[in-house]
């Protein structure tokens, strides 16, 4: 017995050499093999799930970007509008400047032609003889007044005949005239 024994632990361990020297490293294979799918299909499945992400923020980001291409497109569009615009009133502009050029020039040539014509005009003046002067008429004497009457019955009377107010002293003064006695009457 101690051969079948004997035997069977040598078969045993060449088998279990067997083993030793194909079975693991296939069995680890085989392992890795199945750890390293799962692995990668689980990480797989999270990569796709950050490309599906990104793929979605990179789409919403093109579509705002599309959006801002076409608010500048229009922004773009009234400035060139308004460019056109005010280039023609710069051109309009330009002939209204050139328009009073010219009339600036027209009345500066105006203004030299009148200050020669001033000059013209001062030389002759001063070489022509100042003519004397005839003394003017003596004025005609004036009509003597008429004399005021030495009596107004009224301050009415008074101012009638123009002689309102009338002080103490002159003629036609009364005291009947002179309300409060300051020596004027008809005031």
């Amino acid at each position: 017995m101690g051969e079948v024994s004997a035997g069977y632990s040598a078969d045993k361990k060449r088998n279990w050499g067997k083993w030793k020297s194909v079975g693991i490293p296939v069995l680890s294979a085989v392992l890795a093999l199945g750890i390293g799918s799962g692995i990668g299909s689980s990480t797989s499945k999270g990569e796709i799930e950050e490309y599906q992400e990104t793929q979605l923020s990179l789409e919403s980001k093109v579509d705002t970007l599309e959006q801002t291409r076409l608010t500048v497109t229009t922004e773009l569009a009234e400035v060139e509008d308004e460019r056109a615009v005010l280039a023609e009133k710069h051109d309009a502009h330009k002939g209204e400047i050139s328009e009073l050029k010219s009339k600036v020039a027209d009345l500066e040539s105006e203004v030299t032609r009148l200050e020669g014509e001033l000059a013209k005009a001062k030389a002759e003046s001063a070489a022509a003889p100042v003519p004397l002067a005839s003394p003017a008429p003596a004025p005609a004497p004036a009509p003597a007044a008429p004399s005021a009457p030495s009596y107004f019955a009224n301050c009415t009377a008074a101012r009638a005949a123009g002689a309102a107010p009338v002080r103490s002293g002159d003629p036609g003064y009364g005291r009947h005239l002179d309300r409060d006695g300051d020596g004027i009457g008809c005031e």
